[in-house]
């Protein structure tokens, strides 16, 4: 032989197959009517198999529901309001827009802008310059429909969003700046 396998192993298994062939396994019997499974309680599944096997029954166990099982292994879900990412907060006077990002929860920061209103302190929100120096009319923040528009917990990426978001909203926008700069290149794409 070409493959230097050993003459005797290969004439072994050769006649192994033969004695297969030879002697095909047995049909299965029917045994499977005569099995039974139940669940295992102690004191209690004893007594039955007892009582099974009397009538020529084989037994087996298996467990009964754990208690793993029965309790939930799901988390409570997160209330979108107390999560980072970026926000859209509505004049409901001119219906100028502005777009935010925070890294925090949303809640919290839609409280500072209300504190920085509150307080009339228009370097910390843009939202308090547009109301305190709104001198055509009164300028009223629409509060209760301000949401997150789009979840993000990493950076960058939501610096870039908050960027994309401004550049959509730029004809009617309250933001002070445009937020990260974006290649031209991409401007037509995402507009």
């Amino acid at each position: 032989m070409t493959n230097d396998y050993p003459i005797n192993e290969i004439n072994k298994r050769i006649n192994k197959c033969k004695q297969k062939s030879n002697n095909p396994t047995p049909p299965p019997t029917n045994d499977l009517e005569t099995r039974i499974t139940i669940p295992f309680f102690r004191g209690v599944s004893e007594k039955i198999s007892r009582i099974l096997r009397r009538h020529e029954f084989q037994v087996s166990y298996h467990p009964g529901t754990k208690v793993s099982a029965m309790v939930s292994t799901q988390k409570d879900k997160v209330d979108p309001q107390d999560r980072e990412g970026i926000y859209k907060v509505n004049c409901s006077t001119c219906s100028k827009t502005y777009i935010g990002e925070t890294g925090r929860s949303f809640k919290v920061r839609l409280k500072e802008h209300q504190a920085a209103l509150r307080n009339a302190k228009p370097n910390s929100s843009a939202l308090a310059l547009h109301v305190i120096e709104g001198t055509d009319q009164d300028h009223i923040i629409d509060w209760d429909n301000s949401h997150l528009i789009d979840f993000e917990s990493r950076y960058w990426n939501r610096k870039y969003k908050e960027a994309i978001y401004i550049n959509k909203h730029k004809t009617n926008s309250l933001n002070l700046d445009a937020g990260l700069e974006i290649n031209p290149i991409w401007k037509t794409t995402l507009e």
